[in-house]
This record gives C-alpha cells, sequence and structure tokens, in this order.
C-alpha cells in the first residue's frame, strides 16, 4: 500500500513514540485536510500511556471530515485494523480518520508491515456535528443507536464523508480479488480499498465485516477475521436468510446451500426496521468449562439485558433458576440487541459479582431475540474457584472495585511490562477465555455507573 503525504497546510504539531516509530503532525490554518505524521522522534508532546502503546492528544475533526494518518513506513504497510470504543470514528485499509457521529471516542489503531513488523496506537477523538439535513440527521443517529451493529459506511455516507456512487463491491469482483490476493489480510486491505469501508462493521469479539452487494443488504460477503473466513449469503425482503456459500479458504469452498430454517438476518432486519416485536423461547444447560461436563445448578438468577455494557443498559425480564429450564419471553423489540446472563448466587459469598453470558456459540453473548423462535443456549461456568472466591473485576487484587482495577486492566491490555493480574480471571469479565476490549469496557461501564 502506498500513502502520499497530503499538503500540510495549518501549524499543528503532534507526536508520539508507539513501537518505537515517532509521531509528528503538522496542519495549517487555511484547508480542513489534515495530516497526522507518525514519526517517533519526540515524546514529550504527547501523552504516553506506558510500553509500546501511545495515546495521541485529542484530535477534533467534524463528522465526514479526514485525517490522514502517516507513518514512517507507511508504503511498507500490508494491514490495518481498528476498534472504535464509542462508535463515533473510524480508521480506513489507508490509515485516514474519519469522524462519523458527532461527540468523543477512543480509537485503537493496529497494523502490520509487509516485514512483519507490528504496531498499534491510541487516539483520542472529537467528532463535532456537520451541516446536514433534519432527515440524514436522524437516520444517522437511529444507526448509531445500536451498541453492537455499526453501520459504518451509510453513517459516512449520510455525513459527506463518502459519495453516493462510491464503489460497492460485487460478486465478481469478489471472487476476483480472493483469487488474486496474497493471504486473507491482503484480501480485507482490496475489499476496504475497493468497497470503502464495510456496510457493517467491525461487530462481535471476531471482529466481523459484512460488505453489501448492492444498498439493500439483500446479498453480502462476510469476513470473520478471527476464523480467516469469507461468506456469501442472500436475504429475502422479509430478512429471511435464503442461501450462503463458503468462498474462502478454497479448500471449505461450497456451492450455494439453501438453510435448513429459516433464520434471519439480523443486520438486514435493524437496518430496515421489519418486525418489530418478537417472541422466543430460551432452553439452556450449564457446562463446566474446565470439565467439558453438563451439570445442574440450582442458586441463579437469569437476567434479559439490552442496551449491555452501555450506560442506558436495562433489565428487560429477569427469573430464577427454579422456573425451569426453558422459558418463553414475549413482545421483546427486535430493533434491540440483547444478551442473557446469569448470576451465579453462589459465587463470591452468596454476592451476585458471579456474572456469565449465555451464548450458543461461546464467546459472545448478543443476540437478536425474536428473529428465532427457539434459542437453545448454555451457560458456561467455571466451579472451581468456589473455594477462593474473587470479587470479578478486581483485576489488582485488593478485594474492591474501583478505577485502580479499570487502570490495570487497561495497561495490561496495552503490553505494559511491568502489570500484572492478580487474577486474570476476575478481569475476564465476558466470561469467554479472552481479555480484550469488550472486558476493558464492560468494567468501565461498571465502574463508572457504581463508583465507589
Amino acid at each position: 500500500m502506498k500513502n502520499q503525504f497530503l499538503s500540510l497546510i495549518m501549524c499543528m504539531t503532534l507526536s508520539a513514540n508507539c513501537m518505537g516509530f515517532y509521531a509528528n503532525a503538522e496542519t495549517s490554518q487555511d484547508s480542513a485536510e489534515r495530516t497526522i505524521i507518525v514519526d517517533l522522534s519526540d515524546e514529550n508532546s504527547v501523552k504516553n500511556i506506558h510500553g509500546s502503546n501511545q495515546y495521541i492528544e485529542t484530535i477534533e475533526l467534524s463528522e465526514g471530515e479526514k485525517v490522514q494518518i502517516v507513518l514512517p513506513d507507511s508504503d511498507d504497510i500490508k494491514y490495518v485494523s481498528f476498534t472504535s470504543y464509542k462508535h463515533k470514528a473510524a480508521v480506513s485499509h489507508d490509515l485516514s480518520l474519519i469522524g462519523y457521529c458527532a461527540g468523543e471516542d477512543e480509537v485503537h489503531v493496529h497494523y502490520v508491515t509487509v516485514s512483519g513488523e507490528w504496531g498499534n496506537f491510541l487516539l483520542n477523538v472529537k467528532v463535532l456535528k456537520s451541516d446536514i439535513s433534519d432527515d440524514d440527521r436522524a437516520e444517522l443517529e437511529r444507526l448509531n443507536s445500536y451498541p453492537y451493529d455499526l453501520f459504518l459506511r451509510r453513517q459516512i455516507e449520510l455525513t459527506g464523508g463518502l459519495g453516493a456512487n462510491t464503489a460497492r463491491l460485487t460478486m465478481d469482483k469478489v471472487k476476483d480479488i480472493i483469487s488474486s490476493a496474497e493471504d486473507f489480510e491482503d484480501i480485507f486491505m482490496q475489499f476496504n480499498k475497493y468497497h470503502s469501508y464495510p456496510d457493517v462493521g467491525p461487530v462481535g469479539s471476531g471482529n466481523t465485516h459484512y460488505y453489501w452487494l448492492d444498498d439493500n443488504g439483500s446479498e453480502y460477503v462476510e469476513l470473520v477475521m478471527e476464523t480467516e473466513l469469507i461468506i456469501y449469503g442472500k436475504v429475502a425482503e422479509d430478512g429471511t436468510e435464503t442461501g450462503y456459500q463458503i468462498l474462502y479458504p478454497e479448500k471449505y469452498a461450497t456451492e450455494l446451500l439453501v438453510p435448513e430454517s429459516e433464520t434471519k438476518n439480523y443486520y438486514y432486519i435493524r437496518y430496515h426496521q421489519l418486525d418489530t416485536v418478537g417472541t422466543g423461547t430460551v432452553k439452556f444447560k450449564f457446562i463446566n468449562e474446565e470439565t467439558g461436563k453438563e451439570f445442574t445448578d440450582t442458586s441463579g438468577t437469569f437476567q434479559l439485558v439490552t442496551d449491555f455494557g452501555t450506560l442506558d443498559e436495562r433489565v428487560v425480564k429477569s427469573w430464577d433458576i427454579s422456573d425451569g429450564s426453558e422459558v418463553t419471553i414475549t413482545d421483546l423489540p427486535k430493533k434491540n440487541s440483547y444478551e442473557l446472563r446469569y448470576i451465579d448466587k453462589s459465587a463470591n459469598n452468596g454476592s451476585d459479582e458471579g456474572i456469565f453470558i449465555v451464548d450458543q456459540n461461546k464467546g459472545t453473548g448478543r443476540f437478536g431475540f425474536g428473529l428465532n423462535d427457539e434459542l437453545s443456549l448454555t451457560v458456561y461456568m467455571t466451579k472451581f474457584y468456589y473455594d477462593n472466591p474473587y470479587l470479578l473485576g478486581d483485576v489488582n487484587g485488593d478485594k474492591s472495585l474501583n478505577m485502580a482495577d479499570l487502570v490495570t486492566l487497561r495497561n495490561w491490555l496495552l503490553g505494559s511490562n511491568d502489570t500484572i493480574l492478580i487474577n486474570w480471571r476476575a478481569a475476564d469479565l465476558c466470561r469467554d477465555d479472552v481479555l480484550d476490549v469488550f472486558d476493558y469496557c464492560r468494567l468501565k461501564n461498571i465502574i463508572i455507573t457504581n463508583p465507589k
């Protein structure tokens, strides 16, 4: 990938020491175009979070505005990905930062060079409202209201960051890229270069991206970053999945397959606001994740939660395990995403801290409840800690839950060599055996809403 240095017209300097590279940014008062050059020689004007990761001072930009980020080895970069903590800004394949919804955000940028070297840094971003129509503003805010579904491309279009005629992937183009690309990362970069931002993504712990082959999302290509899998899908007007096909890797490739059941496409229904109310039956079982064996638990409470992990989190329904292993829930708005969690009353000396996310796939508890008539879900639990109870979220092991735990987890995630987690299971708030930004966000929300 080749990056060209933009005209530096405003006078502004930022610098960051980040994985041995240096950051220096210059702009000028006469142009809205700005460039941040990650140049790595002066660490004085950037807030050093710790170790190899740097937190660049706040970058202010308007909705739809782009700011180019340039690294000293930009011409050698093979792969770029990002995580947006508040879904207000994004970073494209060529390291251009764009704001698409007003508010403050933290954007974690990760890149890999052709030679295999990698680096990452955090951008503190403030996005200001731009002048768009009332209808576009309402649509922008609707699309941004979902905590987990990021309709990225459409939101950037609404703020003027992408033209209406910007190229969209076709099936022929998809097949051409797959056949000519060096590897999965190359496919991802070429998709983004041609398509200019996924229509839905990045979402989920696996960092999945959806590229719609038409404006309605009735045909799509799904890139599952975690497993390096590419899937093609077709959707009917009512949101029913009518066919799917594995495109990559080649050894798993299939012809177009018709689903055995009438499953619904979560993102299509949300985008088109279809079927506003749903009903579903939940069947669940308990699995000891240490032994893989099923067991019976008798002392806990289930909670169906919407807007999970946000300040707007709300418990829609709760019931005790004594109510049975099959529960029917009705009249749930499908526009919301839901998580089903289990609070283990016997953990942590009877406290409510033994929280387990219920999930049929083990790794994320999010689902569109009501899109399916029946969900068979599993609670994956670790029972050994009953003999050595700990407070979930007590990352530093001081028997309390406060900002010190949040700082410790953040430093550990950023790679600090001198940061130790006393009990990593206390930091695994998602209960998926992986410590990542989702655990950090969940802990942050708990501490903000329940300060001590």
